[in-house]
């Protein structure tokens, strides 16, 4: 830039110097001089001429031009005064335009080196309009302010209709829409409303600083000294404004505006009229919305310049949306006037961006018509401009279609997008259009679908969408990034219309296409989600997770490592499973023997190791290992083992350094166990031990061995593991357990080898049902106790304890929860031990077994019962599957390891068919049936009471039948009156009365329980109930001496405010 500036001033100096030397006169003479002798003799040409060379040697310009302008005009023919005004008025023409583009520099922000350019127009200047220029250039230079053009801001991130829909959850209902609903969700929920926003220019602009302002103000009021009815000195003095607003001085800005704007000599009108802009945005600073609004609109009326107009315009449609606080049809209509004004062609194509925004943004019905209307009527002969033009129809049919809530009108408004979008998709269309249409083709199938999803209900959209998927998969080659989000959003579409089988094949077809991308990798976990969340098959979820592990891991750190990359090339999961497949020490350390090793196996398998991958290629998953153990474990709770189990160990192969790795392979161990699978379980204890030699887990792995050690009867080796437990972790919470238990342990052994030993002995039952006694009563280990308690009465049916052993094995297996091998042990003693006096008891807890588990699949009690889900369909899934067992113990054979009479049956009956309303219905009446055989059947037992308690419970409680209920526990009160149960019977025949409305049978089953039994905690409710069915008796005396009875013995009980309120009631209204 320099030295273009000092080439300029070269050809400024030599141009004058060959007007100079061809100049010719008194030379020796003044300016003064001549200047006095043209005063003298105004008619003299030649002292004219004189004083024009003199003013030309002399730098100037304008007055040199001026004089030789006159004399050309007495002398037409003068050939000096034809050159100068020749090579002069070329020069001005040229720095006219220099200084243009110098100012449009600065508007766009480029300060750097315009000073330079500034200093070589200076020397060229050669009138007083240029000199202002530059002088009011050097004004904004100081400020350093770019004034670009004003423009109406639009949020970019405003969702088109489509995205806008695909946000609200609402506009997709999950079932059939009522006509109610059709109106709710036919319009989706506005977003955050954004508006276009004009600032005054005062405020837009960044203060200036002191030395800043003074040197600017210095510019601008020397440019308005030098020419003062020049353009530059009007555009000097609103920047003096401006500064003036900037300071607090409103009055002197409003004064320099007014010099402008009522300015007779300034020729130029626009400045004239932005002058007025500028007074009105003023002066309207403290006017409500309305009457700026009023304001500028009378402002625009005489407004002739375009720009002038164009401004207004902007700053009427900033006014308009924020004063109503979204689009609304008068900004629109702004909007449309701004295109009017004659625009070029990038300002045209500027407003309707904006009005796409609109478009984008606004969901009022009104509004989006205007803003249609005046797009059909766009007029322009700039094709770019119209095809933007049709583009942003397009758009607006769409916005319009989402407002819709008619079905026939959607679907119209639709077809009218097509047939645009028909026309734009011409062979001469180009590149960017063509993308343009492929996306609102998509848009339009999709806005279509969601809003007959929304109307009429899923099925009439499918169509549509099956559509839109095909389109996106045929425009995905060239634009595979927007294709495959539209996909997403067509996925999630079928989500909430529910076709899942759907959704998970375009989710697997993106997946598949496009591996190497984001968004294949999303699609491939969101067909995990589904299978897992909306189609209930965890293992096809558990499939896709581990696939989705392996093509995308999370640990991409240590998958990039080379000698994992040496390992799975082999095909091993991480260094542990090496070792451990080669007989190594599974320390994880890359020692000389497994380096070895590592090295002899690439050798044999002609494998060269590999250089570091570095991550090229790898495209980085989420962490989904949380979601493989969340499966595992809801498949463990519904009582799925062989899937839980199956699922454990998938974790444990692809996330063997997780933390949970151990808890998993610690949970397959537990399942194998609690199926009975001892041996099993106990090779399962010994990975968790082997592979997890120090912690909580494994200290829990050494107890659990022991006890199904226990269960196999190898004392011996269960004593054992106490000892390693002790040895191994000696500050651990188990050891004092151990200890007993190694006491228990060798107690029972003691018995075992008596009665191993002495069969035939008197004492051999004794022993026999000692040693179970300790399992039961000291280890706790109740399934063993139970098989031990059996020995008893099948080897020594007749002797005493045969009897107390069955029903303790009963009782040991209640406790586990294993109903129906409880009912075959008391079955068993109701049919053989028929007069022991435990035959009753027995017979009762036959009946609980069906109780308990008719109220725990039923859901039926407001605490919930929750037994342990047992199936013998997954203990047979276990049992054969042979390969599984086999895993933990190799010597693994088919059939149960203990007697299936243990296992009884399918604890919660989910193998019964019916519905589960059915079966608890039917768990109910066989538990009613076997509660009547105990009153029926031993009458004198002591358990009859508790028997027709039950019955009434059943009836009144869960079957919905009080009648029938109310008859137990009359029979109850009949003929054991005396028991305890009695108690619970006749308040609930109380209750019963008093829910009847038979308010005389109530107060009398209450007023019989307070006097039997004046120590029980429900006597207070029910005097309470006593006094209250007399006041629904309108039996007010006597309600009145219930309530003062209640208070004489609960004086501050929790209804004592309640009773006294009732007292005063019945005092003042009825006596």
């Amino acid at each position: 830039m320099k030295i273009t500036s000092n080439m300029k001033a070269i050809y400024l100096a030599a141009m004058i110097s060959v007007l100079c030397l061809t100049a010719g006169g008194a030379i020796g003479q003044t300016i003064e001089q001549l200047e006095k002798q043209v005063q003298d003799n105004p008619t003299s040409a030649s002292a004219g001429a004189a004083l024009a060379e003199a003013y030309l040697r002399d730098c100037q310009l304008e007055k040199s031009l001026k004089l030789w302008q006159a004399i050309l005009a007495k002398q037409p023919d003068n050939a000096r005064a034809k050159l100068v005004i020749e090579r002069l008025t070329a020069q001005a023409l040229g720095l006219d335009t220099q200084l243009d583009t110098l100012s449009t520099l600065i508007d766009r922000g480029v300060f750097a080196g315009t000073d330079t350019l500034l200093d070589a127009a200076a020397q060229r200047a050669a009138s007083n309009s240029q000199k202002a220029n530059i002088y009011y250039l050097r004004g904004r230079l100081a400020l350093q302010d770019a004034q670009r053009p004003v423009r109406v801001i639009v949020p970019a991130a405003a969702p088109t209709p489509v995205e806008a829909f695909m946000e609200n959850e609402d506009a997709v209902p999950s079932s059939q829409p009522t006509e109610k609903d059709r109106k709710k969700r036919s319009v989706p929920k506005p977003a955050a409303p954004a508006f276009p926003t004009i600032t005054p220019t005062w405020q837009a602009a960044q203060p200036a600083d002191v030395s800043q302002e003074s040197a600017a103000r210095s510019c601008f009021e020397a440019a308005m000294k030098i020419a003062p009815d020049s353009a530059p000195a009007a555009k000097s003095a609103m920047s003096l404004a401006m500064l003036d607003m900037q300071t607090g001085h409103r009055d002197a800005a409003v004064r320099l505006l007014r010099q402008v704007a009522d300015n007779p000599k300034l020729a130029d009108a626009a400045l004239k009229q932005t002058a007025k802009f500028r007074l009105v945005e003023i002066a309207s600073q403290d006017l409500a919305p309305a009457e700026r609004i009023a304001a500028f609109e009378e402002l625009l009326t005489p407004a002739t310049a375009a720009p002038v107009r164009r401004m207004i315009l902007q700053q009427l449609v900033a006014m308009s949306t924020a004063m109503q606080g979204r689009w609304t049809p008068e900004s629109v209509d702004y909007l449309g006037a701004m295109l009017a004004v004659s625009p070029s062609g990038e300002e045209a194509s500027a407003v309707l961006a904006d009005m796409a925004g609109v478009a984008a943004a606004s969901q009022d019905a009104a509004t989006l018509d205007k803003l249609i209307a005046i797009v059909k009527n766009l007029k322009t002969a700039d094709p770019s401009v119209a095809r933007q033009g049709q583009i942003l129809l397009v758009e607006g049919l769409l916005a319009r279609a989402v407002t819709q809530d008619d079905t026939a009108a959607v679907t119209s408004l639709v077809a009218q997008t097509h047939k645009l979008l028909d026309g734009l998709a011409g062979d001469k269309a180009m590149f960017a259009d063509r993308a343009a249409v492929d996306e609102l083709r998509g848009r339009c199938y999709l806005v279509e679908a969601q809003k007959l999803i929304a109307l009429d209900g899923a099925i009439k959209a499918l169509p549509l969408l099956i559509k839109a998927k095909a389109h996106y998969l045929a425009v995905m080659p060239a634009r595979p990034e927007q294709s495959l989000n539209r996909l997403s959003n067509i996925a999630a579409l079928l989500e909430h219309v529910k076709e899942w089988e759907m959704a998970v094949a375009l989710y697997r077809e993106v997946a598949t296409s496009f591996p190497q991308l984001p968004q294949g990798r999303d699609a491939l976990l969101n067909v995990a989600r589904i299978y897992e969340k909306s189609l209930n098959d965890p293992m096809a979820a558990l499939a896709v997770y581990a696939e989705y592990s392996s093509r995308y891991p999370a640990d991409l750190p240590y998958r990039q490592l080379e000698l994992g990359y040496r390992l799975r090339r082999l095909g091993y999961a991480n260094l542990l499973d090496f070792q451990k497949r080669n007989n190594l020490n599974p320390d994880g350390l890359m020692g000389p023997n497994t380096a070895a090793t590592l090295e002899e196996i690439e050798r044999k398998f002609d494998e060269i190791s590999a250089a570091n991958n570095g991550g090229s290629g790898v495209l980085r998953g989420q962490y989904v290992h949380p979601a493989i153990f969340r499966i595992a474990r809801n498949l463990d709770s519904a009582g799925r083992a062989s899937d839980a189990i199956a699922a454990y160990r998938m974790f444990v192969n692809l996330f063997p350094t997780k933390s949970q790795a151990g808890e998993a392979l610690l949970s397959v161990a537990r399942l194998l166990r609690d199926n009975l699978l001892f041996e099993e379980a106990l090779g399962a204890y010994a990975e968790v031990i082997e592979d997890f030699p120090k912690g909580d887990l494994t200290s829990e792995a050494y107890i659990e061995s022991a006890s199904c050690l226990e269960n196999l009867g190898r004392w011996k080796d269960a004593r054992g593991f106490y000892e390693l437990y002790m040895k191994k972790f000696p500050k651990y919470k188990h050891v004092e357990l151990c200890k007993t238990r190694i006491a228990l342990l060798d107690e029972i052994r003691q018995y075992q080898d008596f009665v191993t030993g002495n069969p035939q002995s008197p004492k051999a039952a004794e022993a026999q049902y000692q040693l179970a006694a300790i399992l039961y009563e000291k280890l706790k280990n109740y399934t063993k106790a139970a098989v031990e308690f059996q020995k008893v009465a099948e080897n020594y049916p007749k002797h005493v304890r045969a009897v107390e052993g069955l029903y303790t094995a009963g009782t040991a297996l209640l406790k586990v929860e294993n109903f129906p091998a409880a009912r075959n042990v008391f079955s068993r003693i109701v049919r053989d031990y028929s007069d022991s006096r435990l035959a009753d008891d027995a017979q009762f807890w036959t009946g609980h077994t069906y109780e308990y588990s008719a109220r725990a699949l039923g859901k039926l009690d407001d605490k919930r019962v929750v037994l342990k889900r047992r199936s013998l369909a997954e203990r047979q899934r276990l049992m054969d599957d042979m390969n599984l067992r086999r895993t933990y113990y190799a010597k693994a054979q088919a059939g149960p390891q203990v007697s299936d009479d243990i296992w009884g049956g399918d604890a919660l009956g989910v193998l019964t068919s019916g519905s589960t309303r059915d079966r608890v219905n039917a768990d109910l009446f066989r538990a009613i049936e076997a509660y009547r055989k105990v009153v029926d059947n031993f009458k004198t037992g002591d358990m009859a009471g508790n028997s027709l308690l039950r019955i009434g419970t059943i009836y009144n409680q869960y079957l919905n039948d009080p009648e029938k209920g109310i008859k137990a526990y009359q029979e109850l009160l009949a003929h054991y009156g005396a028991t305890k149960e009695a108690v619970d019977a006749l308040y609930e025949v109380g209750a019963y009365y008093l829910k009847k409305a038979d308010y005389d049978q109530a107060v009398k089953a209450y007023q019989q329980f307070i006097y039997n039994y004046p120590k029980d905690e429900r006597v207070e409710d029910a005097m309470l109930a006593v006094a209250g069915a007399h006041v629904e008796s309108k039996a007010w005396d006597k309600a009145l001496d219930a309530y003062q009875s209640y208070l004489a013995k609960y004086p501050a009980g929790k209804s004592a405010e309640f009773a006294k309120a009732q007292i005063a009631w019945i005092r003042m209204y009825h006596f």
